[in-house]
């Protein structure tokens, strides 16, 4: 025992030992967690931290501007050590004033000096604006006198595999000019956006400036009005206005209108247009590229579909083979848009929809600019009330900026048809044409109408080409529905009629294609004695087949049922809101004749039966119905006898009915007259006596609430009432006379026989 308590203390002791040394051994780590990878953070740009962000923005994963930058920014020189690899979203705003310089070193110089793996999108550098203090809107550079090599471009210093689209330069200082100086003691690599371009794609570029670059030395310099050495890389869609001038004295100096020097065979640039002026007495010069490499060249058909107003050849050095292109051309006169949107000048044209548009004079990229939202003033009848709805509210015209989500709201009139106000009357009618400043814009959003039922919704993206002045004009819809009237042994039994009564047989026909003025649909047969209507087949259209939805089944006919040869139209309700086929179904047998006697025509404004008008005489219908619709309509001061009506019911049936079997609605109209819906078991008579002729009586009653015919019986119950009350007046009074008279007499009698007895 003792023992083992020794061996027990002695394990606890050394339990305890390699526990202390394995809990404070710096090198032990309980957990398997991986140390947190440090991530760029992203970044809202504004003037107050602007200077910030673009002193380092390798710093910072995504930069994205919020407001127009016009606090005067520094720009240095960085190495390619400095790597930005994010995002760079102008968002549609501009920065205006930049001072660059390579003087601390580097040999990276732009906005972002070396972009690898990035992207840089909607922005814009420069435009008109003053008072800065003592500055106007200026761009400027100062490079140090001593360097081995320099990649410079206002946007992006040198950009390996990166995208660039959609960004701007538009250099325009207070006094007019666009000058941009560069005094250059070495070579140097400069572009108006990119200084060197390695495997990275240009897209949708504008360039709106004059440089002027004063060369002081033999080395090579590249001069390009969007880059200055272009490899591997791709550019289409991009213009430069404006001019470039080389002046002091140099051996190797190359300037293009787009591209200084180019080279691999796998550039692309196509789809360009410069209108630069060159100039120049030693540079060697190209409208659209100043040189290609001779020893690593671009395919011939890679540079093509380019255009330039200077008197120079398309390419410069080593361009005899892209030059014989055939879309290669010099232009007599300054390009427009209508040329360069004209996709029978490009591989593919520029688009002037929603990339590029035309404000005061100039081509520049919407994304800069404000549009307009009206509506015009000789608005569609239909309409009751149209708006603007942007973020919720709503406005009858609006500035706007590009890429904005806007919605029109369209309310219609309410509209009547089978004579009551509709609900859904948007149904009825289709947007036939959109104009926007007098320029049709059907086409291009119609994909953006959504209907609901009390107007439309236009939902659109704020550009050039859907800002303006709105005028929307409406059309009656065409339901491409079918009637046909099913045959019997090769000849029609019957014949379809529309119109809104039964006296507007307009044609008889077999098929029609209706559209939603039309309200109401008649089969009748041809022969009364002979053919019956019994019902309506309903197909619908899918894929270009028929298919059966029945003859029966009420819900796919709004309430009505589907045996009434006289039918309303509800458009927009089914079967009306799709392509369908209507049959109507006749047949030679199972016929009996409805006979309505005792009809006071004072009292009766018209009975129709299974949608049958009944006109003095009998109306054949089937004699399988178990639930025939009757509508009689009553005058102005006058009900249906419901109590006789049962009555007379209930010995047809030779059962009970009560009022609620027969009367199911009844409806009263404004012009005093009303509608009875009555459902008369037609099968249940006909069993009881195999009648050829069924004889139902509708009675009618003076009614109490008739309007002026209700006070007939005060005309003639006051008046009695009168008479009544004179002549039991005189009655009473002729009587109390006599007995007075007869009083008097037997006293005289009485005093005469007392004198003489």
């Amino acid at each position: 025992m003792k023992k083992f308590k020794f061996f027990a203390i002695l394990l606890i002791f050394s339990l305890s030992i390699v526990g202390s040394s394995l809990l404070f051994s710096p090198s032990f780590n309980f957990s398997n967690a991986e140390e947190p990878v440090e991530t760029k953070p992203p970044v809202k740009v504004n003037n107050s931290n602007a200077q910030e962000v673009f002193s380092q923005p390798w710093m910072y994963s995504s930069i994205t501007l919020t407001e127009d930058i016009t606090t005067p920014l520094t720009i240095n020189a960085k190495t390619n050590a400095e790597i930005f690899n994010g995002l760079l979203d102008g968002n549609g705003y501009t920065i205006y004033n930049i001072d660059f310089s390579s003087v601390d070193g580097g040999y990276n110089l732009g906005l972002i000096p070396y972009a690898e793996g990035a992207i840089i999108k909607n922005l814009k550098i420069g435009g008109v604006i003053t008072n800065y203090g003592d500055r106007t809107n200026q761009i400027t550079y100062q490079f140090a006198k001593d360097y081995s090599e320099l990649y410079s471009g206002i946007i992006v210093g040198t950009a390996v595999n990166s995208q660039i689209e959609n960004c701007e330069i538009d250099i325009v200082n207070a006094d007019g000019n666009k000058d941009i100086n560069l005094d250059l003691n070495k070579g140097v690599d400069f572009g108006g956006i990119v200084g060197k371009s390695v495997g990275s794609n240009l897209k949708n570029i504008i360039v709106n400036a004059n440089f002027n670059f004063t060369v002081k030395s033999t080395s090579t310099h590249n001069f390009g009005g969007i880059v200055g050495t272009f490899s591997s890389s791709t550019i289409n869609k991009s213009l430069f206005f404006g001019g470039i001038n080389i002046t002091g004295s140099g051996e190797n100096a190359y300037c293009g209108g787009l591209i200084g020097f180019a080279q691999n065979t796998t550039s692309i640039i196509k789809d360009n247009a410069s209108s630069a002026t060159i100039n120049s007495s030693f540079a060697k010069m190209g409208a659209i590229v100043g040189q290609v490499s001779s020893a690593s060249k671009i395919s011939k058909s890679n540079i093509n579909y380019n255009y330039w107003t200077a008197n120079l050849k398309g390419v410069g050095v080593n361009g005899d083979d892209y030059n014989s292109n055939t879309y290669m051309k010099q232009l007599d006169v300054a390009f427009n848009s209508n040329f360069l949107s004209n996709d029978e000048n490009f591989n593919s044209g520029f688009d002037f929809k929603t990339i590029f548009c035309v404000k005061n004079s100039k081509i520049t990229l919407q994304r800069f600019q404000k549009f307009s939202l009206s509506f015009a003033s000789n608005k569609d009848s239909i309409i009751e009330d149209i708006n603007f709805v942007i973020n919720g509210e709503k406005y009858k015209s609006y500035t706007i900026g590009y890429g904005e989500k806007v919605k029109i709201e369209i309310i219609l009139k309410d509209d009547v048809k089978n004579d009551k106000v509709i609900e859904n009357v948007a149904n009825f009618y289709r947007i036939s044409e959109i104009l926007v400043s007098n320029s049709s814009r059907m086409e291009d959003l119609s994909q953006a109408i959504s209907k609901n039922n009390s107007g439309f919704d236009i939902t659109f993206i704020a550009n050039d080409w859907t800002c303006g002045d709105y005028d929307i004009h409406f059309a009656t819809n065409t339901y491409q529905g079918e009637f046909v009237v099913q045959q019997i042994d090769g000849e029609f039994p019957g014949e379809l009629s529309f119109g809104n009564s039964l006296n507007s047989f307009e044609q008889n026909l077999t098929t029609y294609t209706i559209n939603s003025d039309t309200s109401r649909i008649y089969a009748e047969p041809k022969e009364q004695s002979y053919y019956l209507f019994s019902h309506w087949n309903l197909y619908y259209i899918v894929n270009g087949e028929e298919v059966l939805q029945g003859q029966e089944n009420e819900s796919w006919w709004n309430g009505n049922y589907s045996t009434l040869a006289s039918i309303k139209i509800n458009f927009g309700q089914a079967p009306f809101n799709q392509n369908f086929k209507l049959e109507a179904v006749f047949s030679n047998e199972g016929g009996v004749d409805i006979n309505l006697i005792n009809i006071d025509k004072n009292n009766i404004d018209s009975i129709s039966v299974q949608g049958i008008l009944f006109k003095d005489q009998a109306i054949k219908i089937s004699k399988y119905l178990t639930n025939a619709e009757f509508k009689v309509v009553t005058k102005k001061g006058y009900d249906l006898d419901t109590n006789k009506l049962v009555q007379n019911l209930s010995n047809l049936y030779d059962s009970s009915v009560t009022e609620e079997e027969i009367v199911k609605k009844v409806v009263k109209n404004e012009d005093g007259t009303t509608e009875y819906t009555l459902n008369i078991n037609i099968a249940k008579i006909y069993e009881k006596d195999n009648l050829e002729k069924i004889n139902i009586e509708i009675p009618t009653i003076f009614s109490n609430n008739g309007g002026e015919n209700s006070l007939l019986w005060l005309w003639i119950t006051i008046p009695s009432l009168v008479v009544v009350g004179v002549a039991i007046f005189l009655i009473v009074y002729i009587k109390k006379r006599n007995i007075a008279k007869n009083n008097v007499k037997k006293k005289r009698e009485a005093n005469y026989k007392d004198f003489y007895s």
